[in-house]
This record gives structure tokens, sequence and C-alpha cells, in this order.
């Protein structure tokens, strides 16, 4: 448990500092800090992202990589409870948006017009841009890209002749609408 709950503040710090460098997402938010459990709300919840008006309720999971059927079957399973999770956080931040609001600095009018999906975020690619009991599975690296920066470099043609490099690139999104109904896609 102490290695998961550092493990999720190190990529909540990780995803929280990609966001600050994308200019294209000015207005996007992280929590700081995991949504905790307490006597008024019942739910402890690892990641929360908000951008263009889609706020992303994520069940943080650190697993090793399945190597055989077994693994694999066992994977999946582990997959469905974090689905479940995710959507059960969901739930708990839907009736209770001044949770929400506290936990990314916005005010509360802005936290009631945003859009929650849960989402499940692995460590490896295991599953990835699947859905599983209706939520999709993102792997962290890919989120993290996606949300550091509009475009991503896919390719790279060299020039032996010493000239610079030739990036290829592919715009993910041009505005942080746009960014928030390409994300399922």
């Amino acid at each position: 448990t102490a290695r998961g709950d550092t493990y999720e503040k190190q990529y909540r710090d990780s995803v929280a500092s990609a966001v600050l460098q994308n200019k294209t997402l000015p207005n996007a938010r992280v929590a700081a800090a995991e949504i905790a459990k307490s006597k008024t709300f019942p739910e402890q919840i690892d990641l929360v992202v908000s951008f263009g008006g889609l706020c992303l309720v994520g069940e943080v999971k650190f697993h090793l990589m399945p190597t055989d059927p077994h693994e694999r079957d066992r994977h999946w399973t582990k997959l469905q409870g974090a689905a479940d999770q995710a959507k059960r956080k969901a739930a708990a931040l839907e009736t209770r948006r001044d949770v929400l609001a506290v936990a990314l600095g916005v005010p509360l009018v802005d936290a009631e017009g945003l859009r929650l999906l849960p989402v499940v975020v692995t460590n490896q690619g295991f599953g990835f841009s699947t859905r599983v009991n209706g939520v999709l599975v993102i792997e962290a690296g890919y989120l993290r890209t996606h949300l550091g920066a509009a475009d991503i470099v896919t390719g790279m043609a060299i020039d032996l002749r010493g000239r610079a490099p030739e990036l290829q690139r592919r715009t993910l999104y041009t505005s942080e609408a746009h960014a928030a109904t390409q994300f399922e896609n």
C-alpha cells in the first residue's frame, strides 16, 4: 500500500507538471493531492484532472505486466475491480461537486459544469485503450503525454549530411475544448 501511495503521488505530480507546461490547456487543473476518504466523503480518489469541460476521475494502478494466461486472467479481474472503483468514485463526486471544486481549486459553478469520466490509469500497457465494465483503461505514460502537449513527435528522418533531423509530428488537439472531445477517441 505504501508503495502504491508513493507511486500515485509521484504520478499525480508528473501529470500536474505536464499540464503546467502545456500552453494549449490554459484552464486545465490537476488535484494536487488525492481526495481523501472521510466521515463526510465516502471515497479516496487517486487522480482528478479537468480540461475543456471534461473531468477524469482516475483509479491509478501499479501492476506488473502479465506474462502468462493465468496472470492475464488475474490482471483482467484486477482491471474489472479497478473499473468498478473508478465508477463508484465518479458517482461519489457527482453528488459532491463541492469536494471536486475544492480538490481542483475552482469555483463550485465550474465544478458543476464538468462532465465526469471514470478511468483506470495503469503503469503498463496491458488493456490500454479498452473499456472494462464501461470504463476506459489508460496507460499512465500516454495520459501524461496527451496532457503535456497538443502535438507529439511520431517519427524522424535523419539527414546523413549533417543537417538537422526532420521531425514528423501528429497534432492531438488544437484547443482545450478539442482536447476534451478528442480524449476518448
